[in-house]
């Protein structure tokens, strides 16, 4: 029998989108797959369009009261997921390349190195403006090392990483200590692991939106994110890797991350979804926050 493939989504209140990213993992090419929801106690019609749809790979799950998206992303990883390789796909986000399963297990059964296949991704904006990010032009295959010391380099997204599921015997994939982008926690890690194929193509659909977590972000939360470099850090020493290594590349991870945070925000100022005073406000809060840091 063919290995088994979980797609994993977790939502919560995401009445407007949740169908369609159901509808899109379901659409996917490849037999034997599962798709898992699990609904953080939403307020809104989550659950009832969740419901209403007939398919015998959808598994739906629903938390009794709200933990978090952490929280929740670990039950859909640790406790439900059943399939040999793993795919996540926020609720409010949606595939665009029906093979990008197969594709990726094709990948899978053909290198017994490659523990994760990436492919490339578009931001769609609320006002209907989409831009495109792919890494290469043909399939490349490279060792994940490479990718985090930056000799290799990629535009990594949450819904267009498919990953071996036994990397979670290795390491911890989500710590608790990361609350915005929790999932690099992960990819950061399984990079130390093995090779990573790159697939030429676009694979899904990241939806910039008012109530997306890009969009509303807390400054004390985007600090806290800060800590996965030094999570990263850690555990590259605690496997092996030199101290000093490590170190610089936390401190440059940690300027790249802060340079592109206000790159990011400015652009979302352009396309009228920030205000100037928010803005203003924004980038003097984290800007004088960041300075606070030591080692940076």
């Amino acid at each position: 029998m063919n290995s088994k493939v979980s797609i994993l989504i977790a939502t919560y209140n995401q009445e407007d989108y949740i169908k369609e990213a159901v509808n899109s993992a379901l659409n996917q090419t490849y037999d034997n797959l599962e798709v898992i929801v699990s609904d953080d106690c939403s307020t809104d019609n989550t659950f009832k369009i969740l419901s209403e749809i007939n398919d015998k790979r959808l598994k739906i799950y629903r938390n009794h009261k709200n933990i978090g998206r952490i929280a929740n992303h670990r039950k859909l990883l640790y406790e439900y997921a059943t399939g040999e390789f793993v795919a996540f796909l926020d609720g409010d986000d949606f595939y665009i390349y029906d093979d990008f399963v197969k594709d990726a297990v094709d990948i899978f059964l053909n290198y017994n190195d490659v523990i994760s296949v990436l492919g490339g991704y578009e931001d769609l904006f609320y006002t209907g403006e989409r831009k495109q990010f792919i890494s290469v032009n043909n399939l490349k295959i490279v060792d994940g090392v490479d990718i985090l010391f930056r000799k290799c380099k990629v535009r990594y997204a949450h819904g267009s990483w498919i990953f071996r599921r036994d990397l979670i015997n290795k390491f911890e994939f989500f710590s608790g200590k990361v609350p915005i982008g929790d999932d690099l926690e992960g990819w950061f890690k399984s990079l130390f692991f093995g090779k990573v194929a790159l697939l030429p193509k676009a694979v899904f659909t990241h939806r910039i939106h008012f109530d997306n977590g890009v969009v509303k972000v807390d400054v004390e939360k985007l600090l806290k994110d800060l800590y996965l470099y030094d999570i990263i850090k850690d555990f590259g020493i605690s496997i092996g890797y030199d101290k000093n290594l490590m170190s610089k590349w936390r401190d440059y991870y940690i300027l790249k991350q802060a340079e592109s945070f206000v790159s990011w925000a400015y652009s979302l100022y352009k396309r009228k979804i920030y205000t100037k005073e928010h803005l203003e406000k924004l980038l003097y809060e984290f800007t004088k926050s960041l300075k606070a840091l030591k080692n940076v």
